[in-house]
């Protein structure tokens, strides 16, 4: 029994600490994520092998505020994307979380960054999906209107096919002196 415990410890315990971290951000866990960011082996910006994501990815995704508040404290890197370039900022924008897009900008997350399967970028995923908070808010932060997806779509034809009038409105009316 040993023996299979130190061939285990081996294998995974170089990671054990990070993943630890990534598992209390996914279950919400703030005291055990505060515990664990204390310890000098625990990498914030740890990325997992597979897809590349981060703590910081997972919490913006997750929608916790308060995680994401206390990653960035303990400096986890907002512009540390995954391995298909998707960042904290995606996610908070495709899922509508104002207050971390917020956050995230205020932390110097990059709002042109684009994922690279459809090219996507935080103004896109906003856009379509009728996010008007925040479309606001990246265009406030210098969000590019004029990117394009790989298929061409401008953030302003997906408000038009998805994302609705007031979001068609912000778009239109936007100035960068507001």
């Amino acid at each position: 029994m040993a023996l299979i415990a130190t061939a285990v410890c081996v294998i995974g315990c170089s990671q054990a600490p990070q993943l630890q971290l990534l598992s209390a951000v996914a279950r919400h866990d703030l005291p055990k994520a505060e515990l664990l960011l204390k310890d000098p082996a625990v990498d914030v910006n740890y990325r997992t092998p597979r897809l590349g994501q981060t703590a910081l990815i997972s919490a913006s995704g997750l929608g916790h505020v308060d995680m994401v508040h206390l990653l960035l404290r303990h400096g986890a890197n907002p512009n540390l994307p995954a391995k298909d370039n998707s960042t904290a900022l995606l996610f908070a924008a495709y899922h509508g979380s104002t207050d971390i897009v917020e956050a995230l900008i205020r932390a110097g997350a990059d709002v042109n960054t684009a994922e690279t399967l459809y090219g996507y970028t935080p103004l896109a995923w906003a856009a379509q999906n009728g996010h008007a908070e925040v479309v606001k808010r990246l265009l406030r932060a210098g969000a590019d209107r004029s990117a394009t997806l790989k298929n061409g779509w401008t953030p302003m034809q997906l408000a038009q096919q998805y994302g609705g009038a007031k979001v068609v409105t912000l778009l239109t009316a936007y100035s960068p002196a507001e």
